[in-house]
């Protein structure tokens, strides 16, 4: 019906085969809350929004 349950070992092997590291940092609490608002509001993952943020960030910081 939907897609496999993977379990710790494959949704790894997932990741990096997308080519994804872990990167763990930690946040004020404000700028947790907001990431997990705007990923429910844009039907995302925390993930993807971390992504892009730090994307736009690291560009603007490259053009200075």
């Amino acid at each position: 019906a939907g897609a496999p349950v993977l379990g710790r070992r494959g949704e790894r092997e997932r990741e990096e085969a997308a080519g994804l590291g872990p990167f763990a940092a930690k946040l004020r609490e404000a700028l947790v809350r907001q990431i997990k608002e705007l990923a429910a509001k844009g039907g995302i993952t925390e993930n993807d929004i971390v992504d892009r943020v730090v994307r736009a960030g690291l560009a603007q910081i490259q053009e200075a």
